[in-house]
């Protein structure tokens, strides 16, 4: 082999690892690439889920958002078109500008569909249930454990439902669950004890005690029937 032919050889050889190496490059490109587009539609399609559940209780997105889906919709389509012909075109910059668009998107519709249900937890009013009377009612020695239950379970969806930045399928109807389960035991609460025994109650479980007024005929009676009398004892004041 003469010396122009090595020499030829070897300009083959480096053209060819050059070749390589960007070829490499553009698969990095390409698998980082391909890696950001999937997280944002991971994102959107969380987003898509919550605007469905807002749908149900009648939250619409801002009109802007689904022209800008609609744009995204549209170079996405592009892109996948030419890269179906080309794959190597999804490493040029062109196509990365696609890519830093669908995060943008992806970030901007995200933060306008939080703040739509940001907007529908706060216009959701809240009962609120009488906590402390209710460990009241337990320490006189009422059955309130089943209460205590509804309103525990209830409150906790309410914390998580209010920690989540968007609603996952399913969270608007447990958001409407909760506020129904508290709603019913407000209702139940008044319903336990008459108003003269609520009375009573609270002030008996108090340092200073019921005054004795409050201990009308009506009342003795409820504490009677519910076998609690025997836990309250008369004593002089002062």
């Amino acid at each position: 082999m003469t010396l122009v032919e090595r020499a030829r050889n070897l300009d083959f050889a480096l053209r060819a690892a050059a070749d390589e190496d960007q070829l490499r490059l553009k698969i990095g490109r390409l698998t980082d690439r391909a890696r950001v587009v999937e997280e944002a539609a991971d994102i959107l399609e969380r987003a898509r889920i919550a605007s469905e559940e807002l749908r149900i209780v009648e939250r619409k997105l801002p009109a802007g958002v689904r022209a800008v889906l609609a744009a995204l919709h549209a170079d996405l389509s592009q892109a996948r078109e030419a890269i179906s012909g080309a794959p190597l075109v999804g490493a040029d910059d062109n196509f990365n500008k696609t890519v830093r668009k669908a995060t943008d998107v992806s970030a901007s519709v995200t933060t306008a569909v939080a703040d739509v249900w940001r907007s529908y937890r706060a216009g959701v009013e809240i009962p609120q249930v009488d906590e402390d009377f209710l460990h009241v009612l337990d320490r006189a020695g009422l059955d309130v454990a089943d209460l205590w239950a509804t309103v525990e379970n209830a409150l906790a969806r309410l914390g998580i439902l209010a920690q989540l930045r968007l609603p996952r399928a399913g969270d608007v109807a447990a958001l409407s669950q909760a506020v129904t389960s508290l709603h019913g035991a407000v209702e139940e609460l008044g319903a336990l004890v008459p108003s003269g025994v609520r009375d009573f109650i609270v002030a008996a479980s108090g340092t200073a005690g019921a005054p004795l007024h409050l201990l009308s005929d009506d009342v003795l009676e409820f504490l009677t029937n519910t076998h609690l009398a025997a836990r309250y004892r008369i004593r002089q004041g002062g």
